[in-house]
């Protein structure tokens, strides 16, 4: 006995089904993964050490600010952000720095960025670290050699 064909439209419209059920998998399996990472790599830990450093470099401006209202000499430090500070001379001050190349008074106030110090303050001390270990590593009797001309060097000073 012989079945009959199945027509050519039930095929491509079971086919077309197929595709869209699989294309629904993918997209609802896509939305788990990217729901899954957001919940675990940015998390609370994240959040809170972001908000410790800024409470901390906060901290730190405040002390700034109160250090410079008492021994300033009349300076005030105003806080922009947790990481931005102006320190201004007080109103009526006249400024006698003159810039010789603009013909210009400089300015009686200075934008200090504690964010950018502690960064840079951080990369010198990992780059003087990391140079000071491979150089006495190099030398034949290490810290030992090393230390001895540098005290001889001092003392010639």
């Amino acid at each position: 006995m012989t079945r009959p064909l199945k027509s050519s439209s039930s095929s491509s419209t079971t086919r077309r089904l197929t595709f869209v059920h699989l294309i629904f998998a993918a997209t609802i399996f896509s939305l788990l993964v990217f729901a899954l990472q957001s919940f675990f790599f940015t998390g609370s830990r994240v959040k809170s050490a972001n908000v410790d450093d800024v409470r901390i470099l906060s901290d730190f401006q405040s002390d700034v600010q109160q250090c410079v209202a008492n021994r300033g000499f009349g300076l005030t430090a105003h806080i922009v952000d947790h990481c931005k500070l102006i320190l201004k001379f007080p109103e009526g001050t006249n400024s006698t720095w003159l810039n010789p190349q603009f013909k210009t008074y400089e300015p009686l106030e200075y934008t200090y960025d504690v964010c950018e110090a502690v960064l840079l303050w951080e990369q010198y001390r990992n780059m003087t670290t990391i140079l000071t270990r491979e150089y006495l590593d190099a030398r034949p009797d290490g810290w030992m050699d090393y230390a001895a001309k540098r005290i001889a060097q001092l003392h010639r000073c």
